[in-house]
């Protein structure tokens, strides 16, 4: 066995990655980053809905007034987007037709 078999059989080992390289996405980092920003979002939406519940926030705003004032955000977020692709596409309307 000479020296180019040796090198042509290392290059078909390379060639072919092991099936563990496909989940190097999920990695233990990435792991706990998704479950500590899911459990951040998670008490964040139940302490708003437990806004009622507490005594002296109570005076000042309700469950309904925050989930009414993101509902208009929301609104105003898609609102937004969809005026930028009406200005993108006349844009490019007009760039073709012009």
């Amino acid at each position: 066995m000479g020296l180019s078999a040796f090198t042509h059989k290392r290059r078909e080992r390379s060639s072919n990655p092991p099936q563990k390289e496909k989940f190097k996405l999920l990695t233990p980092t990435f792991v706990g980053l998704l479950l500590a920003g899911t459990a951040f979002w998670a008490l964040v939406w139940a302490a708003i809905h437990k806004l009622d519940e507490i005594p002296y926030l109570k005076e000042f705003t309700s469950t309904q007034e925050v989930l009414d004032w993101i509902e208009d955000r929301m609104y105003e977020e898609a609102d937004r987007q969809m005026d930028a692709q009406n200005r993108f596409n006349a844009l490019a309307e007009c760039k073709y037709l012009c």
